[in-house]
């Protein structure tokens, strides 16, 4: 983007991604035996982290800033006497820092979360650092929600006040480096929790010009003094102004979806990691952060961040500086037209997206259709699987399955012994359930005991491409052991997904659902209901 001229009072700064890391593989996972743990104190405590057995700093649990990079504050080795006995742990998973300031918690802590799905073992409780206490850092509701969220509560976690010694400690690196690294696996993990958020927010706020506001904040780190006077002059452009801090986190997630998300640089900011492509107006002063740059980046965010001239005002003392800016008519109708800009490249593609979208539709069904015509009977594709869990549709855990109805096209006209032809593997290309016609058709398996599941492999029918598509907004819900349902999958495609033709349907959670009793396949419409089979892996729970 080109820089706008500064007689004008304001350039736009382009992006630099020169020095910065963006990789697109994972981070390293270490374990470490009879690590120390020494807990944080304060900010920049130099004797806070992990230590090796012998005293080294293990530099994957440390906190990193700055350019060249530098800690926060740990000494390269503890000051503390390695030979002496401390409290035991005999396993944990560190997930970071928790400092409660909402930035900080996504670069780091979430930024480690990514590994939890395939390196957290036996229900390793998940270990970390704060300088709050363990009851104020679960009393913060926004925080609780997060994690809510990510599949996580405070079961899962546990916190030492004194330094204590883990005789097996999973430590992986952090998939965001504040101002210098990020990996594609940050913006993966994130991007998921995103999608598994109920888009409320997202069904009022559609294509809007939305201005993150701050007046209202009764303390923080900048404020401007006359920003209510700038949200007066954008209404008049159209802006929907939002107050973040009256919203949940998933309703501020959901602003960054399909929406052009504009406002005072700030920490809000980061939550467009969890979205992919968001569209974003900042106004900055001076160069933005190299984290910004780094979360743009690797979200594929459309953002553009807007100098502007400052003037001295009167301090409030619950902020650090306080000023305002001067031209307010001016600067509302600059980035009224950075927002046009990006909402008319919206609007401009959207016959071609459609097209292109219906173009793509055509070849895929018709590469699917050629894909089940040359399916063999009788023999299997293999998928690539490694798995340490049990498939769950066996007689050890299996109490009974059940589908919504039968229909003229079913093998058996039981409920249940039509539904339990799911569990039976079979090459036949005509072996499947079927449910009759009906509104939001099911099938259902509930387990002898709660289990911990985590994958679900679906097998489609694949002897015609549209009844395959019958089964293109198919949901998986879980009823756990405390009685508590919900949706944990929802597809949206208009692309089917295959079965003995070796592409089923893959959901694996974000982390492992702990405690299912039922696992159900539902439509949420009148349709058919049918596949062939279904594996689940997972373990009974503890």
């Amino acid at each position: 983007m080109k820089y706008i001229d500064s007689e004008e009072g304001m350039k736009a700064y382009k992006k630099d991604l020169s020095s910065l890391i963006v990789l697109s593989h994972s981070p390293d996972v270490h374990v470490y035996q009879n690590a120390l743990y020494v807990p944080k104190r304060f900010n920049f405590d130099p004797d806070v982290g992990i230590y090796s057995e012998v005293g080294f700093l293990v530099p994957q649990a440390a906190l990193f800033h700055k350019r060249p990079m530098e800690t926060k504050g740990h000494s390269s080795v503890s000051s503390l006497d390695m030979t002496l006995e401390y409290d035991i742990c005999e396993s944990a998973f560190y997930v970071g820092h928790i400092d409660l300031h909402y930035g900080h918690v996504i670069t780091e802590f979430l930024s480690r979360l990514w590994a939890l799905r395939d390196h957290r073992r036996d229900k390793q409780k998940l270990l970390f650092h704060s300088i709050y206490d363990e009851e104020t850092v679960f009393s913060c509701s926004w925080f609780v929600e997060l994690l809510a969220l990510c599949g996580l509560s405070r079961d899962d976690f546990q916190y030492f006040c004194v330094p204590t010694r883990i005789r097996k400690l999973t430590v992986p690196s952090p998939a965001f480096g504040e101002n210098n690294f990020v990996y594609k696996s940050f913006s993966d993990y994130c991007s998921q929790v995103g999608q598994l958020i109920e888009r409320e927010t997202h069904k009022k706020y559609l294509n809007e010009k939305i201005w993150l506001a701050r007046y209202k904040l009764k303390k923080g780190t900048f404020k401007l003094s006359n920003e209510e006077e700038l949200c007066n002059e954008l209404i008049k452009y159209g802006f929907k102004i939002v107050f973040p801090e009256i919203l949940s986190v998933a309703e501020q997630i959901s602003l960054f979806n399909s929406n052009v998300v504009c406002g005072l640089i700030g920490s809000a900011f980061h939550t467009s990691i969890f979205q992919k492509k968001s569209k974003i107006v900042c106004l900055t002063k001076n160069q933005p952060s190299e984290n910004f740059i780094l979360m743009d980046a690797v979200s594929d965010a459309d953002a553009t961040y807007l100098d502007y001239p400052l003037s001295d005002a009167e301090q409030d003392k619950n902020f650090f500086y306080t000023q305002k800016c001067e031209n307010i008519s001016d600067i509302a109708q600059i980035i009224f037209k950075e927002c046009q800009n990006k909402l008319e490249k919206i609007d401009t593609k959207e016959d071609l997206l459609k097209e292109t979208i219906r173009n793509y539709e055509n070849a895929e069904l018709k590469k699917i259709d050629e894909r089940f015509r040359r399916a063999i009977p009788g023999k299997i594709k293999e998928r690539a699987r490694f798995q340490e869990y049990e498939n769950l549709t066996g007689e050890k855990f299996l109490l009974k399955t059940e589908q919504s109805s039968v229909s003229k096209w079913s093998k058996y006209m039981d409920r249940n012994k039509d539904s339990h032809r799911a569990l039976e593997l079979s090459t036949d290309l005509d072996h499947y359930i079927h449910t009759d016609e009906e509104e939001n058709p099911w099938w259902s398996i509930s387990f002898l005991f709660p289990c911990d599941i985590t994958e679900i492999v679906v097998y489609n029918r694949i002897d015609s491409v549209f009844l395959a598509s019958k089964a293109n907004d198919i949901i998986i819900n879980f009823t756990y052991e405390d009685g508590i349902s919900k949706d944990v999958y929802l597809r949206k495609s208009s692309i089917p997904f295959g079965g003995m033709d070796g592409h089923p349907l893959v959901w694996k959670p974000i982390t492992l659902e702990r405690s299912v009793k039922t696992v159900k396949l539902e439509l949420r419409k009148k349709s058919f209901l049918h596949f062939s089979y279904i594996e689940i892996f997972g373990r009974r729970s503890a």
